[in-house]
């Protein structure tokens, strides 16, 4: 008879923020679906998508006026760190979901707790803050898809410090990895008609890059030895 095995949890490899902020994102989205579909019945309101779009979704004209006036009400700087989890559609959070699991728990091998936290969170706020100092569009900046992309430059400065001393030409080929990854949501936020969106991500994506090379023991002067050593290789 073969020995007992205790079957592992469905989560059990994957780190708890991680599966924490999928929770929170894949959940408010079930609730949103809820009170599209009339299952709540008088708490329809309560999990309206549009009225969580229009209080907690980043709107760039709000901030403009903010800056404008000087006056910065709670409700603007609430919604720098609220949009990422209010999505416009159940396949918008899907790839929000997956991409938080997949790319997530790839850089919490670095990453404690509170930094996989502020690598999602910060790379948001910068994504928000360029939407709404360059954007002129009166669309919403909603979900995860420029904090996702801070997860994805982390993953970038990962894979271009590990080959401080190896091939840059390696090195190269290993990082259409998250370049691939970055073209699936950019195409996805164009379908959807966000065509400004572009920057909140870019943003994303530097915010993440930096904050990852700043965070590892020897990341910049590693980062600027690899910088030289492309550059000699290409003269």
């Amino acid at each position: 008879m073969e020995p007992h095995r205790t079957p592992e949890p469905v989560f059990g490899k994957v780190n708890p923020v991680v599966v924490a902020l999928a929770v929170i994102v894949g959940g408010l989205e079930l609730l949103f679906l809820a009170g599209e579909q009339g299952w709540l019945g008088g708490g329809a309101d309560i999990a309206s998508r549009r009225y969580a779009i229009i209080d907690y979704a980043f709107w760039a004209e709000n901030f403009r006026a903010a800056v404008a006036s000087g006056e910065f009400d709670t409700g603007v700087l609430v919604t720098l760190v609220s949009y990422p989890l209010i999505h416009l559609s159940f396949t918008h959070a899907l790839f929000s979901v997956a991409f938080i699991l997949a790319i997530g728990n790839t850089i919490s091998r670095i990453f404690g707790p509170m930094g996989l936290l502020l690598v999602f969170f910060i790379p948001g706020i910068a994504g928000a803050l360029v939407y709404g100092i360059t954007s002129d569009s009166q669309f919403p900046l909603a979900g995860a898809t420029p904090a996702v992309f801070g997860y994805v430059g982390a993953l970038g400065a990962m894979l271009t410090l590990s080959f401080d001393r190896a091939d840059s030409g390696r090195m190269t080929k290993l990082l259409t990895i998250p370049v691939f990854l970055l073209a699936i949501p950019t195409l996805f936020n164009i379908f959807l008609g966000e065509t400004e969106i572009w920057k909140a991500d870019l943003a994303g994506f530097a915010a993440g890059f930096i904050a990852t090379v700043i965070s590892i023991p020897g990341g910049t002067s590693s980062l600027i030895r690899l910088l030289r050593a492309i550059r000699n290789r290409d003269k």
